[in-house]
This record gives C-alpha cells, structure tokens and sequence, in this order.
C-alpha cells in the first residue's frame, strides 16, 4: 500500500529533517533506516494485523452463525403449546373419568359402611329389647 501524497510529503519532510540534525558521533546515515522505510513498514504491519483480526473476527462469527442454526433447527422441533395441550386433553379427561369413578367408589363405600352400622344399631336396639321383656 501506498500512502497518500500529504503522508508521503510529511514522511520526505521528517527525515531530511532527521537527516540535518543528526550528529556525526551517532549512526551514519547509511546505517540508519530511513523513516519512510520505518513508517512504510509500520503501517504494512498494522494492516496484516488488521487482516488477522478480520480474519478471526469472521470466523468467530461464523462459529456464532453455526450456533444459531443449529439452535434455530432445534427449536424447530420442539413440541409447542397448542400441540401439547392438544395430546393432553384426552389424557386429562380420562384422568377426570377415574377421579369421578374413584369418588363413586368411595361414596358407595361410605354408604355400604352407614347400612351396616344402621343395621347393626338395630339389631342391638332389638336385643336390648327382647332382653327387658325377657326378664
């Protein structure tokens, strides 16, 4: 990559500048790396960097992508409400027919149980009886 004509401009400007007032005991400029060539370097690894965080950035979303189909498939198959409550209610209303026969049975039995103590009261109230007159 190329950078812009002011960039360029500035960079040119920088390093005569650097050029101009380096001193002689430090690096020649020969040894030293020009600051185009500095900067040039430094901007070409920030846009690898930024390939690189691309890269991982999609495919991070394409995990999340993969995530939510396979959630959407799933949903897909879940049995809704209205389904559920569909298959529930012949069930529910077999479970009200054994609660009634189940109470039919017990109020028979509750009755069953009066008959004989009524019987049995009267059987005792019938010995008491025979045993006064007996007497």
């Amino acid at each position: 990559m190329t950078p812009d004509p002011d960039t360029e401009a500035r960079l040119d400007a920088l390093e005569r500048t650097v050029k101009r007032w380096s001193n002689p005991g430090h690096l020649t400029t020969s040894e030293a790396v020009s600051l185009k060539e500095y900067f040039e370097a430094k901007l070409l690894a920030q846009e690898r960097a930024t390939e690189v965080a691309t890269n991982a950035m999609d495919r991070r979303l394409a995990g999340m992508n993969e995530f939510r189909d396979t959630l959407r498939d799933q949903a897909a198959r879940f049995v809704t409400r209205d389904e559920t409550s569909a298959l529930l209610a012949p069930i529910k209303a077999q479970l009200d027919t054994l609660q009634t026969f189940k109470d039919q049975l017990q109020g028979k039995a509750s009755a069953g149980q009066a008959y004989l103590a009524i019987g049995l009261s009267v059987v005792s109230v019938a010995m008491a009886l025979i045993g006064l007159f007996l007497r």
